[in-house]
């Protein structure tokens, strides 16, 4: 009823709050996981939460893999030095949250996570059935 409702809805947002207030995740997101922890109870958004996770986590790491080897070859196919060589030469500080948010390529590399839960929700109805 309500309650397994408020619950479900609190157990899919309070993690996420930090991440949202740092604008690493968005409030399409966040009304997202709401939704789904509305319609599905607490203890069932949890397991959500953990795929998602899981899901997010190898997207993470494809798009890590696909930058460092598209950032090791340049377009004639030579070997490039990495940006962090680059940054630590040239005594640069590190992009922070802000500064990766304004570029314009930012979204080639944000991670759909409505998709990430979509996958949560749908591995979770087959795994508890």
């Amino acid at each position: 009823g309500l309650v397994g409702s408020v619950l479900g809805i609190l157990v899919a947002n309070v993690p996420f709050i930090p991440l949202c207030l740092i604008g690493g995740m968005g409030a399409g997101d966040m009304k997202l996981m709401a939704v789904v922890g509305a319609w599905l109870g607490p203890w069932v958004m949890l397991h959500v939460i953990v795929v998602s996770g899981l899901a997010t986590g190898c997207y993470s790491v494809g798009l890590i893999i696909r930058n460092r080897m598209r950032s090791a070859t340049g377009p004639s196919g030579t070997i490039a030095r990495s940006s962090f060589s680059r940054e630590k030469e040239s005594g640069e500080k590190a992009m922070d949250v802000t500064a990766v948010l304004s570029r314009p390529d930012r979204r080639s590399n944000a991670v759909p996570f409505g998709a990430m839960v979509a996958l949560g929700v749908v591995v979770t109805a087959f795994w508890i059935g």
